[in-house]
Order: C-alpha cells, then structure tokens, then sequence
C-alpha cells in the first residue's frame, strides 16, 4: 500500500479543496478521473504538464522498492472526450523477497491500470525518470507511439523533456517485425467459456483473460486475486516481440491489488486463480512459484479455459 507519510507530502503542494478533492478520489482507487483533472487545471491554475509534474511525486507514493530504494512514479493519461483525460497512476513495485526478474516497472503499472480500466490508448504517459531500455521496448506494444514527458524529481535532474517514443528508442523492433498488428490495450477480445453460475473469482478470471494480450504464444492467460476483505481484482498477461519484457499476470495483478483500491485496503491475499486457455505456453509453474514468494501458505487456484466456438 501506498506510505500515508509520502502521500499526505506529495498532496502538499495543492490547495486545501484539492488536495481534499484527490484524497477522495483516490481512496477508491489511483485513478484522477478526467471531471477531476479537468477541475484542477482550473482550479490549481496550471496547465498539463504542470499537473503532472505535481502528480507525479503522488504516483511515486505507492512504489514498493525494498531492494533498490529506487522509487519511480507514472502517469498514463487517457482522453475522455475533448481535452479531458483519465490519469491512471502508477509506480514500480519490487518483490519483498523474490527475483529482481519479478519486478514491475512504473510505466507498466500505469499501463496495466489504463488496461483494466479498460482504457484502448494512452495518449501521454508521464515518468519521474527516464525510461529504461527495458520499459521503452515493452511500451512498443501499445501500437500508435504515445508523447512521453519525463519530469524527473530528483534536485540535480535535467529540466523536464518532452518527447516521442519512437525519439527514445529508433529503429525498433516491435511487433510489426513477427508480423502482428494486434495492440496491447485494443488487442481484440478472444470469447472463453464461462461455466454457468461461476463465481466472483472465477467470472473475474475469464473477464481478464479474454482481454489478454498474446499474439506471439497465443497463450491467454489472467490473475485474479480475492483480499482478506473479500474484493477482487484481475489482471491479464501481456507479451512483448521482445519477449522477456513480457508481463506476467499475478505480476500484474499484485499491481492492480495496489492500485485498483483504497490506500488503506488490506493486501493480504485469500484466494488466487490462474485462468489460461491453450497456446504455446502455460503460465502455471512460473505462477505458483510467484505466488509462494507473495503469499507462502496459499495453494494457487487453476483453470483451463476454452475458447467460444464460432
């Protein structure tokens, strides 16, 4: 969860009524919605890039990087009609015990909460620093180049810079190298099988699944993860062209349990599912072992989903 020390400093540059404003909204989740953005471009006087670079210290907040101390914040905003955007916040999250390999990066966070929210596009993503090589490869699955403005926070960092992505990594290899055109966000969704009178766990696990990204293995696949408090969240898996930048389910679904509820929710986990559909892969062994380093005495949950006929 989010340090509460961290997050009430970073809500200290705005007003009394913002700062108010953004407490509630993000005590359901790390989202700004676009009413609010919109509010507070007025009410804050400040343009864009000025609110982001406000809010970034904001996403900064809810990393969770116990090996490198490194703390990184994102923001994909996504238009909501007019000039209007959704700022879904994100932030890197390192695994307490686990493999480095196991990491999240910022930028996926962000991604993965536009993703299930159901956003089809980013239109700008803000970082606190400079994209690493790893991110910039994995963003070339979102298909249409998002701007990016890095605002670094640290005092001795160049000025912000805006930039494309394609100007921070040319000469890419990206999906359209295997011959893919599928995005990640708008890939199209793939029916499964829902078995009649599924459960919350299991409806929400082939929800998520449906809407994987997977065009190199054809391997669908999602997390869905039930809290102490009984909420639910889900996530699906998304592939790279470069494929180790691939992110992996529960990965991103320990993210959504992060960023997808209130600051003060509970993140203990009760019950994980592991939904896939037949392809070229399973995600099941490197999940259980995921799991065992997050949640050592739970026993992960599997289904073998089918894909709808016709």
């Amino acid at each position: 969860m989010p340090d509460p020390s961290r997050l009430a400093s970073a809500l200290s540059p705005f007003s009394f009524e913002a700062r108010r404003a953004l407490e509630a909204a993000l005590e359901e989740r790390a989202v700004v919605p676009a009413q609010l953005t919109r509010w507070l471009l007025s009410h804050e006087a400040l343009d864009t890039e000025q609110l982001l670079t406000r809010l970034l210290p904001v996403a900064m907040a809810y990393a969770e990087a116990p090996t490198s101390g490194f703390r990184v914040g994102a923001i994909a905003a996504c238009r909501q009609g007019g000039s209007s955007h959704d700022l879904h916040l994100g932030a890197n999250w390192e695994p307490p015990r686990g493999p480095l390999s196991f990491s999240v990066h910022a930028e996926q966070a962000a991604v993965v909460s536009a993703w299930v929210n159901n956003q089809t596009e980013i239109e700008l993503l803000a970082v606190s620093a400079m994209p690493c090589g790893y991110c910039r490869q994995f963003l070339q699955e979102l298909g249409s180049s998002p701007s990016l403005f890095i605002a670094p926070r640290e005092a001795t960092a160049e000025p912000p810079l805006r930039s494309r992505l394609e100007e921070l990594l040319p000469h890419p290899f990206g999906p359209r190298a295997l011959g893919v055109s599928a995005a990640l966000l708008s890939s199209p969704r793939t029916p499964l099988v829902s078995p009649p009178g599924a459960e919350p766990l299991l409806a929400a696990g082939i929800a998520a699944a449906e809407r994987s990204h997977a065009p190199y293995s054809g391997a669908l696949a999602a997390v869905a993860l039930e809290a102490e408090d009984g909420a639910i969240v889900a996530a699906p898996y998304a592939e790279s062209a470069a494929h180790n930048p691939s992110l992996a389910p529960l990965s991103a679904a320990l993210v959504a349990l992060v960023t997808q509820r209130a600051p003060s929710a509970p993140r203990k986990i009760r019950r994980a599912l592991l939904v896939e559909a037949q392809g070229k892969l399973s995600q099941r062994e490197l999940t259980a072992a995921m799991l065992t380093n997050e949640a050592p005495n739970l026993t992960l949950e599997y289904h073998a989903a089918q894909r709808l006929e016709g």
